[in-house]
């Protein structure tokens, strides 16, 4: 981008800063329960970590105490926390990319908030004390199928406006993107072509966009 797209680019997200946040909010459609066939209480001991991976954990359990994702706290049943890291190949490839796009929620789901049930049955221990979740956290079994209900709460009533058969039209797009192709130079095909122009072309018309209603003005004096 030049320097005036730059300053225009700048100015649009300090507008809407807001909507850019990494400050997970918290939603008040669903709220996520864990019911356990047998009710026991279950005391694990925390996982054998390196000094390098407890540094790690201190400052990521930090973070989360922070946006009050978790709290100190006992419970009588308590996980053994597991230190996931990204993989380095999957850090070179978005460090060698120009430019890079998201558009998701900010720690999804984390935005969904725990019965106190769950919050018992979720409860985490590590070297250096245990913790209580207050939101849905990453790993538990049901939170894909959680996390989509949420979203499909959400968006109930839109389904009139989305692309219909949207991932077969965007099919070519895609597989050029898959496997190799993603590490060296796109070739750019006729059905890619075709493909992309389908899109635009459904994204530019009703009913994904359309003009408002006119709604009749009234005074009121």
């Amino acid at each position: 981008m030049n320097e005036d797209q730059i300053a225009q680019m700048k100015n649009l997200i300090w507008k809407y800063m807001k909507c850019f946040s990494n400050v997970p909010g918290k939603t008040e459609l669903v709220m996520h329960d864990i019911k356990l066939s047998e009710e026991q209480s279950i005391l694990s001991k925390p996982y054998r970590t390196s000094p390098r991976q407890n540094a790690i954990l201190k400052t990521e359990i930090q973070k989360m105490l922070d946006l009050k994702i978790i709290e100190i706290g006992f419970s009588d049943c308590t996980s053994p926390m597991i230190l996931v890291e990204a993989p380095e190949e999957r850090i070179e490839i978005v460090s060698s990319a120009q430019c890079i796009t998201v558009l998701d929620l900010s720690k999804g789901y984390w935005q969904i908030p725990l019965t106190e049930r769950a919050q018992r049955l979720a409860a985490f221990v590590t070297n250096f004390g245990t913790y209580k979740p207050l939101r849905m956290p990453f790993g538990i079994q049901n939170a894909p199928y959680e996390f989509s209900k949420m979203v499909y709460q959400l968006l109930e009533g839109c389904e009139d406006r989305y692309i219909p058969i949207f991932s077969s039209i965007a099919a070519p797009l895609t597989d050029s993107l898959k496997g190799k192709a993603r590490k060296g130079p796109i070739t750019w095909t006729k059905e890619c072509e075709e493909a992309f122009d389908k899109l635009k072309n459904c994204l530019c018309n009703y009913p994904v966009l359309y003009s408002p209603t006119r709604l009749p003005k009234t005074v009121h004096s």
